[in-house]
């Protein structure tokens, strides 16, 4: 008599099924394999000593703009920084923004307050407008208000949006503001929406000599 060897093809069972007859809950069984140790990858190289300090020493200048910027404004400094060293040192050190407000209208209060002038022209704000002149096309309107008094030191029509062009409306509102005080004793406190032309390196060398902060 021959015995022959039955062969039976493996079937597949379902987790589902298996954790069933083990009483062991889906959500147990998933929560204690997120649980488990990760593993480990390349650990990060630390900020050397002298860039955390630029870092710092520009985030502190420039304390309303956020990592991002702050790494841009450094590379065009020739200051060779990641973003991600930026946002480490800023981090570590709580200088990164934090968003107390999501209105744009209380986030603009609640930065001017803590810039509250007491006299003219410690404060002013600078913004441009689109206008259409018909026959001309569309031109811009360069304003600067000082934030104390409401005075409209400047109001500088230019057909381009450059940061020449804002430079020249910052040294009309100077001219202006010296024309009514006499002197300025400081440098007025700049405040800005942070457009193309308030961020151009002519612009900021411009008002890194006399005229603005």
């Amino acid at each position: 008599m021959v015995n022959q060897a039955c062969t039976h093809a493996e079937v597949p069972v379902r987790l589902g099924r298996v954790l069933k007859w083990l009483g062991i809950a889906r959500s147990t069984w998933y929560r204690r394999r997120c649980a488990a140790p990760k593993r480990p990858g390349r650990k990060r190289k630390p900020v050397p000593e002298g860039l955390a300090a630029r870092i710092s020493e520009f985030a502190k200048r420039y304390p309303w703009w956020g990592y991002k910027r702050i790494a841009v404004v450094m590379r065009r400094a020739a200051v060779g920084v990641s973003n991600k060293q930026v946002y480490r040192v800023m981090k570590a050190q709580g200088l990164l923004q934090k968003r107390r407000v999501r209105k744009a209208e209380l986030y603009q209060t609640a930065r001017l307050f803590e810039l509250l002038p007491s006299g003219p022209n410690e404060l002013w704000q600078a913004d441009v407008t689109y206008l259409h002149i018909p026959g001309h096309g569309w031109w811009y309107a360069v304003t600067v208000i000082d934030y104390y008094s409401r005075y409209l030191l400047a109001c500088y029509f230019t057909p381009s949006y450059r940061a020449v062009d804002v430079n020249e409306a910052l040294d009309v509102a100077r001219a202006e503001a010296e024309r009514l005080c006499g002197p300025l004793s400081k440098s007025p406190f700049l405040v800005t929406d942070n457009g193309s032309s308030f961020l151009a390196r002519a612009f900021r060398r411009h008002i890194d000599g006399d005229s603005v902060r």
